[in-house]
């Protein structure tokens, strides 16, 4: 364990420097590219009566990211993998290093791609921020890469884009995750993914893009804390909107319902993420929607040390069925140079499930080096 540890902060160390000077891979194999890129970042966080999470306020580093693409002809390989640093307290008091992503692919034609590995779920819409304990985490979809196989097909005289995943089970728990998934959804297997888009012209550089997705899932039974489950299934639907003008601004809407058809013993309306690994304060309604509004706004600066600002807004909510609503809003302000990402994230966040509900604040500082 020791000579681990020791290994992983060497190698964080040699990410460190290497990142602060690019290095161009080339290869005399026609039609074979390779590019690896890597980053490293670091974490300043400040909050107020947030669950008390065990975060650290300062991580260097906090997580260094290896990334890997390599194509020849009509196959390849796309992967990416992480190293976090220990928390201070808590499941993850250790070095924690799994893949992000690792998926082979084949091209068949020019329109059509079949992925086997572990990969995005392309449910819906993701938002350009950093934070990853958003409204989506409790329910095992803020970043939900899981190991199947799927069909993606770009159409040129028609641009529909469709994706059809299916995955076997949810990869990792949250004290041993495979990918960086902290939530595991509910332990469900079979599940089936669909989503399409299909974009509209609206101007020289204004376009419309709209998006439908379905997901089913299969649970098993469960107990968490005395109370028995059924098995059932999750099932969502997802509409969303997005709107893009010019290349610097881009705003969107998403709205998703979901659903869990299992049953408790005790009649309860909501699953504890408890029985997943998760704090205690963390539950899921077993029927909600969920929507969300956000906007990103670029400007293009010629600085070398300051390349582009950006202001974005994602403002979120889950209304369930069976209880009150919860609110989150995020504010982001993004700093890009050469090879440093700066974000600077103002999280509020108000549940009124709660017995004393009100607007807690988490404000976050994350720098990243990038090669």
């Amino acid at each position: 364990m020791k000579r681990n540890k020791i290994f992983i902060m060497f190698l964080l160390i040699v990410l460190f420097f290497t990142s602060l000077k690019a290095i161009d891979l080339k290869t005399a194999v026609e039609e074979f590219t390779l590019s690896l890129n890597w980053n490293i970042d670091s974490l300043f966080s400040f909050y107020e009566e947030w669950n008390r999470p065990p975060k650290s306020p300062f991580r260097f580093p906090d997580r260094a990211y290896l990334g890997l693409k390599c194509e020849y002809k009509d196959v390849g390989i796309d992967a990416s993998y992480y190293i976090y640093k220990p928390w201070s307290i808590g499941s993850l008091a250790e070095y924690s290093h799994f893949w992000h992503k690792i998926y082979f692919y084949w091209k068949p034609s020019e329109t059509t791609m079949i992925k086997v590995g572990l990969f995005d779920l392309n449910f819906g819409l993701k938002f350009d921020s950093t934070w990853w304990m958003s409204l989506y985490w409790p329910l095992g979809i803020e970043e939900p890469y899981d190991t199947g196989i799927g069909l993606e097909y770009h159409g040129k005289q028609t641009p529909i884009n469709l994706y059809l995943p299916y995955f076997r089970d949810k990869e990792g728990t949250y004290y041993q995750p495979n990918t960086y998934d902290p939530a595991p959804g509910t332990g469900e297997n079979d599940i089936f993914v669909g989503r399409l888009t299909y974009p509209f012209t609206l101007g020289e550089k204004t376009k419309l893009e709209l998006g439908l997705a379905g997901y089913h899932g299969v649970t098993p039974e469960y107990a968490i804390e005395d109370v028995s489950w059924s098995s059932g299934s999750r099932n969502m639907f997802n509409v969303d909107l997005s709107l893009f003008v010019g290349e610097n601004m881009t705003m969107s809407a998403q709205l998703t319902h979901f659903k869990y058809t299992m049953k408790a013993s005790d009649e309860s309306q909501w699953l504890p993420m408890s029985g997943f690994g998760m704090p205690n304060y963390y539950s899921t309604p077993l029927e909600a929607t969920t929507f969300w509004l956000d906007g990103f706004y670029k400007v293009p600066l010629n600085y070398r040390f300051l390349q582009s600002v950006a202001l974005a807004n994602n403002f979120s909510a889950i209304l369930p069925r069976n209880g009150e609503n919860i609110y989150q809003n995020v504010l982001s302000l993004q700093l890009s140079s050469v090879s440093v990402y700066t974000w600077i994230e103002w999280i509020m966040y108000k549940d009124l499930n709660l017995p004393e509900a009100k607007w807690n604040w988490y404000l976050t500082i994350i720098i990243r080096y990038s090669l």
